[in-house]
């Protein structure tokens, strides 16, 4: 059974072992790789059964990421307590404002850029460099003694959680196996709506620094269990790097 990938035609010569095998039936053309039925019978032909507790790690892993972009809009919900605390510097209606406001400014500049870099580094590298400094900016949020430095991290974290929105999806859709591909698409709006929740709690029984650095509790160890998800199969083709994307196929997720 073939599937519909990639409907362009890509001038990339069949002269390794894992093209000769998947072309050997859809393309006639030693020449040029017909990508949209060559990658569908590589990946489908060459599925082994993947143990399960590495496709929920994953799975956490790279959904779990949006927990940054679901806490970050909750945060907002600090904001009366932090125009209330004068003990460090004064938050006017304006910063409130901005502070709200800075978050779509920066995701706005951000994600034309996200997708290029993504496909420069690889989508699964970006998304655990991306998430390792949330965890210093949530602090550097709840602890900051200027205001200019609180300012600085919630438009960093911005373009953290523009990126990984951006990324998360896609490489939830070519990492994982076709059977599980709709649940793994909507897993991430699941934890971003946990992040948005625990946020909307937090926010109401703790001071507001308190609450802040809360936040980066769940953050870290996501960046590291990062480590134990593959790259995206699919970015490896597109590299040319065909023994890495043949590995992942053969071996049940290295």
């Amino acid at each position: 059974m073939c599937l519909v990938l990639i409907c362009v035609r890509v001038p990339v010569p069949c002269h390794s072992r894992i093209y000769r095998a998947s072309c050997e039936e859809c393309c006639p053309y030693e020449p040029l790789l017909e990508m949209t039925m060559c990658l569908g019978h590589f990946f489908e032909g060459h599925r082994t059964e993947v143990p399960s507790h590495r496709i929920v790690v994953s799975l956490i892993a790279v959904s779990g990421a949006d927990l940054v972009n679901g806490m970050m809009f909750g945060w907002t919900a600090v904001l009366p307590k932090l125009q209330e605390d004068t003990s460090r510097f004064t938050v006017t209606e304006d910063d409130v404002s901005w502070l709200v406001s800075v978050v779509l400014i920066m995701g706005f500049i951000t994600a034309p850029l996200a997708g290029p870099i993504a496909e420069c580094v690889g989508p699964r590298r970006l998304l655990m460099i991306i998430t390792l400094p949330v965890t210093g900016l949530w602090l550097v949020q709840a602890y900051s003694p200027y205001l200019w430095l609180l300012y600085l991290a919630r438009a960093l974290m911005a373009i953290c959680g523009t990126v990984v929105y951006t990324v998360v999806n896609p490489l939830a859709a070519e990492l994982f196996p076709a059977h599980i591909r709709g649940v793994a698409t909507a897993v991430p709006e699941a934890f971003g709506s946990a992040g948005l929740l625990l946020s909307y709690l937090l926010a109401s029984v703790l001071p507001w620094d308190t609450a802040t650095a809360f936040f980066a509790v769940p953050i870290l160890p996501l960046s590291f269990m990062m480590l134990l998800v593959p790259e995206s199969p699919y970015w490896l083709v597109r590299k040319n790097n065909i023994d890495a994307a043949e590995r992942f196929q053969t071996s049940s997720w290295p």
